[in-house]
């Protein structure tokens, strides 16, 4: 007979996991509808200097819509993401910048008068790491076969060739990026910071 008096990391991690994803629809749903940002119109008419920098933040952020619906639309996937063990990862992956991003924000620009915001969005991340601990088994997995073990070790002249075509492509792309496109086609003055 099982028992079911235990409780365990997975269990938690559950738990935190349907909490997280219930505010990160919550989050997601404020921006879409333009609530999160209303606040941030009304100080379009001040200058700069009569500005906080929290009172800044909001002032960009609300700015462009598209980008607030971006977000809210990767807040709202992540968070359904969040519900599936077979997904948790990928949720990590899309929320982890974005949460993160906030959190700097929120502090670097606006510091204590939104500490509740800061501690909010601090346990988020931790909800995240802690998904990442409990599968660290898998995550380490994961990198060795994509990143530490090489299939078939090249040798030292197909290894000097690889990299020859890397130099080659970053200056072909440099060249078709910024006097191609940008010069020929759309008819932009490029200035190079680069090569003078």
């Amino acid at each position: 007979m099982k028992n079911y008096s235990t409780i365990n990391l997975s269990t938690i991690e559950f738990a935190w996991r349907v909490f997280t994803a219930f505010y990160m629809f919550r989050y997601g749903m404020v921006k879409l509808t333009g609530e999160q940002f209303a606040y941030g119109k009304d100080l379009y008419d001040k200058t700069i200097n009569e500005l906080s920098g929290l009172d800044l933040t909001w002032v960009f952020f609300s700015y462009s819509e598209s980008f607030a619906n971006i977000i809210a639309l990767f807040q709202i996937c992540g968070g359904l993401l969040l519900l599936f063990n077979k997904t948790k990862l990928l949720a990590v992956t899309l929320l982890f910048p974005i949460l993160l991003n906030i959190l700097l924000i929120d502090i670097l620009y606006a510091g204590y008068p939104i500490l509740e915001a800061i501690i909010n969005v601090s346990f988020y991340i931790l909800v995240l790491v802690f998904i990442c601990y409990n599968e660290r088994i898998q995550i380490s997995k994961a990198f060795a076969a994509l990143i530490l073990s090489p299939k078939n070790p090249l040798s030292l002249k197909a290894k000097t060739f690889q990299i020859f075509v890397v130099i080659l492509t970053i200056i072909l792309t440099y060249i078709i990026i910024n006097f191609i496109i940008k010069k020929f086609l759309l008819g932009i003055h490029f200035q190079s910071e680069i090569f003078h």
